[in-house]
């Protein structure tokens, strides 16, 4: 009997043993759906996530303008004495 194939919901959960098992088929729907993530869960605590390819490339761009922000606080904090943590530079960019 065929089996049809599931696709991937945004942010679909799984268990880490159905994640082994259906590897190949999770990257494939990736790369096949882009912006689709899987959230990877075990004994119901979230140990890792599987993203596409472009959301990929969204956080590394995401990473660099945070940085790029990080750096401009900094420069003015040096001017002012005012000091930001990470944590504060991220609440200021969102």
């Amino acid at each position: 009997m065929y089996k049809k194939q599931q696709s991937i919901k945004q942010d679909q959960k799984m268990n880490i043993s159905q994640v082994r098992e259906k590897i190949g088929q999770i990257f494939s729907k990736l790369y096949e759906e882009p912006g689709k993530r899987v959230i990877v869960e075990k004994s119901g605590i979230v140990v890792g996530a599987v993203v596409s390819p472009i959301d990929l490339k969204r956080l590394e761009e995401l990473d660099k303008k945070r940085e790029k922000v990080y750096k401009l606080l900094m420069s003015i904090s040096q001017a002012k004495s005012t000091r930001y943590t990470p944590n504060e530079t991220e609440q200021i960019t969102l």
